[in-house]
């Protein structure tokens, strides 16, 4: 693992998208931040290279995110691990959190699309796909309130977050482990480490409290054994919080995107506390986008999407995902199953 990755830099209000920040004050003039023209192509180029991408945002939109970290910023009812569980719609939420969950929402979904866009132009360059300058696409933002993931790849296009609020929890699996390597960060022969120990080695110590965010790619755009890119193997575990700290983070994953007359986007909502869904809106944000995917990258215009029908997954049948058989279950299309090193659909994510 090379030391001291480079930190792309991404302004959402540079992607020529449509972003919901009516109800955030967010200030159009991030004075001092200089936007990385060719981000796009950057962030996929350390995926090939290290199967994780690093960026950063402006302030005011870190800020966003880490006002999702907060314990106070979710109802009294998240926070319960005794409440009896009752499944409810976005609508259900307090007006502050509704906002602030659809401006991250839609910053996510303008950083993804070109990115995902791009890794289709390397890992299936000779599939039959529609051209298309046009876009559907369906996103989930999903709020991990003290849960935890068992090793998987996600099921998505890409994925995008931060490291959340506990230091540790978030792990990558970047190698086999060594024969004398023993304990609970090993599993099935691969070593977990702390996600800090990539993203932050050889950074100076005042460097490292800079917001730094995650790019991952998904099975729905590579595969385990292709040669041009990988999805990484990763896990949430660590020790149960107190009463005081709550281990929180906020993922959004890029599950659908194919071709369509014209750009429309939908947003699922699902808030995961405690190993349990309290929230699951599947249509938390529905809308048009102003602006074609093509549109937000240096590439062609019209270059074919990818429908969720046919995962773009080199090698798929060889791999231990399994994924011609969870294709067939229809919870996939909604974008609920990821798959794990067991060969089993494994349902909560980072």
């Amino acid at each position: 693992m090379s030391l001291g990755i480079e930190r792309i830099k991404v302004d959402p209000r540079q992607l020529n998208t449509s972003l919901h920040a009516s109800d955030i004050e967010v200030s159009s003039s991030c004075g001092g931040f200089h936007h990385d023209l060719d981000w796009a192509s950057k962030i996929c180029e350390q995926l090939k290279t290290h199967r994780f991408a690093l960026l950063t945002l402006p302030d005011p939109d870190a800020s966003l995110y880490m006002s999702l970290m907060k314990q106070q910023t979710y109802p009294a009812a998240v926070n319960s691990k005794t409440d009896s569980v009752k499944t409810c719609k976005g609508h259900d939420l307090p007006e502050d959190l509704q906002s602030l969950a659809k401006s991250w929402a839609s910053i996510c979904e303008s950083i993804c699309k070109p990115v995902a866009q791009q890794l289709l132009r390397w890992t299936a360059p000779a599939s039959p796909i529609i051209t298309s300058a046009h876009h559907k696409v369906r996103g989930m933002l999903r709020i991990s309130y003290n849960s935890s993931a068992g090793p998987h790849y996600d099921n998505s296009f890409v994925t995008f977050m931060g490291t959340g609020n506990t230091t540790g929890a978030l792990q990558f699996s970047m190698r086999g482990a060594e024969p004398e390597e023993q304990g609970t960060n090993v599993h099935n022969g691969n070593l977990f480490e702390p996600c800090e120990q990539f993203i932050f080695a050889g950074r100076d110590s005042k460097l490292q409290e800079e917001t730094t965010f995650l790019m991952l790619s998904g099975v729905r755009v590579c595969s385990p054994l292709d040669t041009v890119c990988k999805p990484l193997l990763h896990r949430v575990e660590y020790e149960s919080s107190t009463d005081d700290v709550h281990r929180i983070n906020a993922i959004y994953f890029l599950r659908n995107f194919e071709a369509s007359p014209s750009n429309s986007s939908t947003t699922q909502l699902e808030i995961h506390a405690f190993n349990r869904t309290f929230l699951d809106d599947p249509n938390f944000m529905v809308g048009a986008s102003e602006a074609s995917v093509a549109d937000q990258t240096d590439g062609p215009s019209g270059y074919p999407s990818h429908s969720t029908s046919e995962p773009a997954v080199p090698g798929a049948g060889q791999t231990n995902c399994l994924l011609e058989q969870v294709e067939q279950d229809s919870s996939l299309e909604q974008g609920a199953v990821d798959w794990n090193l067991d060969d089993l659909p494994f349902s909560v994510d980072a």
